[in-house]
């Protein structure tokens, strides 16, 4: 799943991005998840072969088997669904919030340098977005170059935390978001692809 999003997320059309309340966004996001939650916690989704065997059962016991197809063609439908509501949310928000931190004039700092973060960067460099550097915490990498983006120590970020958007393109995102934390940089300064 985030290999897609990592895939499919293009930058290209963030002029087109109306201004949208990110509070909104974050909000329909919570309502979905939640709905999420709600099939989880009930096992309400086809999510195992048990379920599928289960609910052959039933159907056969009731002499029904045409609500078999019906129930798996509505869960198939309603997974579908709310997937692509929740990969819609996630595009919106962070193209909304990349949007608006290009126009404040912030720096963009991508931290990561892995397969994700380099799909990333070049989704940024190929739609003109302005990548200042990278970070990453493996010593070994700073001082090199991605695409032509320095890699530099994540203590820089302490410096000049000010002016600074961190986009998060790393599996140990968890981690990173509390060293930033530590350094002082508020929440709304983040995003991370692997979180949101």
């Amino acid at each position: 799943k985030l290999y897609e999003i990592l895939n499919n997320t293009m930058f290209k059309d963030i002029d087109r991005v109306p201004n949208i309340d990110i509070n909104k966004v974050l909000n329909s996001r919570k309502k979905l998840e939640s709905i999420i939650g709600i099939r989880k916690r009930y096992h309400l989704q086809l999510d195992n072969i048990g379920k599928y065997y289960f609910l052959i059962f039933i159907c056969s016991l009731l002499n029904h088997m045409e609500w078999f197809l019906y129930i798996v063609i509505v869960d198939a439908l309603l997974s579908l669904l709310l997937n692509l509501l929740m990969r819609i949310n996630t595009e919106i928000y962070i193209k909304s919030k990349l949007k608006k931190v290009i126009s404040q004039g912030k720096q963009v700092v991508l931290f990561g340098v892995g397969v994700g973060g380099k799909k990333v960067l070049a989704n940024m460099l190929e739609a003109d977005i302005p990548v200042h550097y990278i970070c990453d915490n493996n010593q070994k990498k700073w001082g090199t170059e991605v695409y032509g983006v320095k890699i530099e120590n994540p203590l820089r970020l302490k410096e000049e935390k000010e002016n600074t958007f961190i986009f998060i393109a790393s599996i140990w995102w968890y981690d990173i978001k509390q060293q930033l934390l530590k350094y002082g940089i508020k929440e709304e300064q983040m995003v991370s692809m692997y979180d949101y």
